[in-house]
Order: C-alpha cells, then sequence, then structure tokens
C-alpha cells in the first residue's frame, strides 16, 4: 500500500526521489477544465479551472483558480473582459526563500523556493483589425 507520508526505501534509490512527487516540482494530482465558445462574430466567452492536489509546487495544501474570459467580436474590432485566478488563492505576492519541497540529493538536502500565485487580475482588451 503506497502512503505518501512512508519514505522511499534506500535500496532502490539514490536519496534523488522524492515522497508523493514524480519529478521535480511536478504534482502527483492535477487537473484542468476549459469550456470556450469563439464564433466568427458575436458573444464570446471561456473558462478555466486547474486543480492541484497535495505535494504541488507551492508547497501548500490542494487548490483550484479559475480563469474566465467574455468579450463580443464585430466585424473590424472585438471587446474582451479577461479575470484570471477568480478565487484568489494562495495570492502571497512574494516567493518564499526554502518554503518549497526540499529534495534530497547526494550527501545533502536540497532547498525549494515556495512561489505565489498572482491574485485576481482583470484585463480589457480592445483589438482593432484593420
Amino acid at each position: 500500500m503506497y502512503r505518501p507520508s512512508s519514505p522511499v526505501p534506500t535500496d532502490i534509490q539514490d536519496g534523488t526521489l522524492v515522497v508523493g512527487e514524480q519529478s521535480v516540482g511536478l504534482p502527483l494530482h492535477k487537473a484542468t477544465l476549459s469550456v470556450e465558445s469563439t464564433p466568427a462574430l458575436g458573444f464570446q466567452y471561456g473558462a478555466n479551472i486547474v486543480y492541484e492536489g497535495l505535494y504541488n509546487e507551492l508547497n501548500l495544501p490542494q487548490y483550484a483558480t479559475l480563469a474566465a474570459h467574455v468579450g463580443y467580436r464585430f466585424r473590424s474590432f472585438e471587446l474582451g473582459l479577461t479575470g484570471t485566478n477568480l478565487t484568489n488563492v494562495y495570492d502571497q505576492r512574494f516567493t518564499t526563500p526554502n518554503g518549497g519541497v526540499t529534495y534530497g540529493g547526494l550527501g545533502q538536502v536540497i532547498p525549494q523556493d515556495a512561489y505565489a500565485l498572482q491574485g485576481t487580475a482583470f484585463n480589457i482588451t480592445v483589438l482593432r483589425r484593420f
């Protein structure tokens, strides 16, 4: 039975494997769901949900982010509104030095930084076609 908290046996690795990781910075559980409609003319929309499980690159509990956009496309121009990280999860504004998941190296532990996500942001786009 696999238990994320149990150590990796030393007889099958050289100290570079991390419990609960597939490889450096790659979480075991990540899922994305996207919905989008982009007709040639008229109303367009879309949304993207990203779920990151335990052992993510932020070294924080599991979370989900939501990004979405709406817009209208005319013949010669386009208007749009885009929002990112609408869940505003883990908007810590700064990288935490040595706050990430540590990795075992040969004869030493290799510290990693923990990165913050961008906070909720909105962008308005006006595009003119010639």
